[in-house]
């Protein structure tokens, strides 16, 4: 069922939530909120208005009295918020249509929800307040403001975007202050969540130490299991500080093959160490119960219900997925641990360290499943400038051009035949570059087959190429359904012309070509001499060719030929592309051997 503020603005451009629980009926929370009272009633008021986001009303504006949100109601004379729509004991929208970023601020007066939905006139933005209540037991609730804004165009939508940044963080003290007076008003929850009874807690009931933490993502759960069900060392990793986890770096994007978890099946907890979790109960899309039984005098891990060594760590990692409504779902995450008594000291220090890794876990987790993650993270950037500097470096020593032209195989493997030669018979200039996989061809080709912008990216340094208006995301897993087959075409950029595939043999090589140059300088129909326009003809190989049944080399050739203008010669020579081609094509070739040989980063 879709939220009320979803059938307002269907595509919201930003979203910002706070949220506080209280311990009382989600009847008396509703009316709190309906009814705010002479103390929060101005907050909100404040909230409305901040930065001016109020117009200038043409009459003053009558005096509200019943202390209702009902009050809120723009109109010709009045225009500004008001309130859209409501669902009564649950939630209610207060919406306005304006240029907030003004000085002086226009604001339409909204008849109601379809107008303030049907809205699409270029120059507007629409910003709309959230006032959720939701029942979380007999005596308990939560009370959410979010924040939903977008505008009627892309143009638009910079100065909105610009101007929420200017009064976001003023924004966001109001909100916090009102739900703190609710919370302050009807009685916070104390303690509530350590003391919930979760799957697994029997299976330790010893437990010296817990830590609980919970998060309230805007996914169903079937949504957010896939990403629980690939956690792991040599997997998805756990979604934390990459920096200080010793699992490896955090997948962006859902495996398959990592998704079938069974009883008693082990989860490594370190990249190339013994340390592992077992997964004691899994039940999708709802629990997930991990743990494991660690005797650290033999620095070795045992069965977890095997009999307790001298000096250990007996430890439980569960996983709880309940089901909100409009689509929304809380995960609740419970660390326990029950050890010997050498490893007081080492529990303590633990602890803060647990809290700071969960919490962001959670996080991130909710980024992902709410498909707010960005595809370009840290890891992209410092690696893209690590690109950029290899590019410079190819600039400024043009007489390394010819080593480098066959990087990673020898000047004479380069000089041999290799299939497509033809569409571009005699190159102004070329490359070959080659890599070796300790990998079958036959695994090395599905990820060489899902080249593309449009596909699985080029597996090279992909925050300058989206930096380049590319926009794309480099695959982390195979995609069948994206293989590409002859007269298929490959983008380079969205902007670009598309190269073809004109010739492929399935798990050996495809090559993908630009079109034909136009080179006639025949007469038209009319007699007039035609001018040949500039061209460009461009071949590109990838060629998977096995050397044993365990090894393969991969070969990536480039070769380029163009007119004679200076301008073309200038963006398609030597000079500019093989500094880019160099650098972008060798950390594609490492990635793809980083991934086909089983890690998720490469050289």
């Amino acid at each position: 069922m879709l939220e009320l503020v979803e059938q307002l603005i269907a595509i919201p451009r930003l979203i910002e939530v706070d949220s506080v629980e209280v311990d009382v009926a989600s009847e008396r929370s509703w009316h709190a909120v309906r009814h705010p009272g002479a103390q929060s009633l101005p907050l909100i008021e404040t909230l409305f208005e901040l930065g001016e986001l109020r117009a200038r009303p043409i009459e003053p504006a009558p005096t509200a009295t019943s202390g209702s949100l009902a009050d809120l109601v723009a109109n010709p004379k009045h225009p500004g918020f008001s309130l859209v729509v409501e669902k009564p004991g649950h939630e209610l929208v207060v919406g306005a249509i304006g240029k907030f970023w003004q000085s002086e601020i226009d604001c339409l007066p909204m008849s109601d929800a379809a107008a303030f939905e049907q809205f699409a006139e270029a120059g507007w933005g629409k910003l709309a307040w959230v006032i959720r209540v939701e029942a979380l037991g007999e005596q308990r609730s939560k009370i959410t403001i979010e924040v939903w804004a977008t505008a009627t165009d892309d143009e638009t939508w910079k100065r909105f975007r610009r101007y929420l940044a200017q009064v976001g963080p003023g924004a966001h003290f109001i909100r916090r202050s009102i739900l703190m007076r609710w919370q302050k008003e009807l009685g916070k929850v104390e303690g509530d969540e350590e003391a919930l009874t979760l799957p697994g807690d029997a299976l330790l009931s010893d437990t010296q130490a817990q830590v609980t933490h919970s998060i309230e993502i805007r996914a169903r759960p079937e949504q957010i299991w896939p990403w629980l069900a690939q956690m792991g060392a040599g997997r998805a990793g756990f979604y934390s500080h990459d920096l200080l986890a010793p699992s490896g770096p955090s997948a962006r994007q859902l495996h398959p093959e990592w998704q079938n978890l069974e009883p008693g099946q082990v989860i490594g907890l370190k990249v190339d160490a013994p340390e592992a979790f077992e997964v004691l109960s899994v039940e999708p899309p709802n629990q997930l119960v991990l743990g494991g039984l660690y005797d650290t005098k033999q620095d070795r891990q045992l069965a977890f219900n095997a009999q307790r060594p001298t000096d250990f760590w007996h430890v439980t990692w569960a996983f709880v997925l309940q089901p909100m409504a409009t689509e929304r779902t809380r995960l609740t995450v419970r660390a326990r641990a029950a050890f010997s008594r050498g490893q007081r000291w080492q529990a303590l220090a633990i602890r803060p360290v647990h809290q700071l890794m969960q919490a962001e876990m959670l996080r991130q987790l909710a980024d992902r499943a709410e498909g707010k993650f960005s595809p370009d993270g840290w890891r992209d950037v410092i690696a893209g400038l690590g690109g950029a500097l290899v590019i410079a470096l190819g600039v400024a020593t043009p007489f390394l051009r010819p080593q480098r032209r066959h990087w990673g195989i020898s000047r004479l493997l380069a000089e041999r035949v290799h299939p497509g030669d033809n569409v571009v018979a005699e190159p102004q200039w070329s490359w070959t570059h080659g890599v070796t996989i300790e990998a079958p061809a036959a695994s090395v080709w599905p990820w060489v087959a899902q080249i593309g912008a449009n596909r699985g990216g080029f597996y090279s340094y992909q925050w300058l190429e989206n930096l380049a208006g590319c926009k794309l995301t480099n695959a982390e897993a195979v995609h069948p359904e994206w293989e590409l087959n002859l007269g298929d075409t490959l983008l380079l950029h969205p902007e670009a012309p598309a190269l073809h595939i004109t010739e492929l043999d399935r798990g050996h090589y495809f090559v993908a070509s630009s079109d034909e140059p136009a080179t006639s300088n025949a007469p038209d129909a009319s007699g007039k001499q035609m001018q040949a326009r500039p061209w460009v003809r461009f071949s590109w190989l990838f060629w998977v060719e096995p050397l044993t049944d365990t090894r393969c080399r991969l070969i990536s050739r480039a070769r380029y030929a163009c007119s004679d203008e200076l301008l073309t010669r200038l963006f398609n020579g030597p000079l500019l592309l093989e500094p880019v081609g160099f650098a972008m094509d060798r950390k594609m070739l490492l990635t793809i051997k980083g991934r086909c040989e089983h890690s998720l980063v490469a050289a």
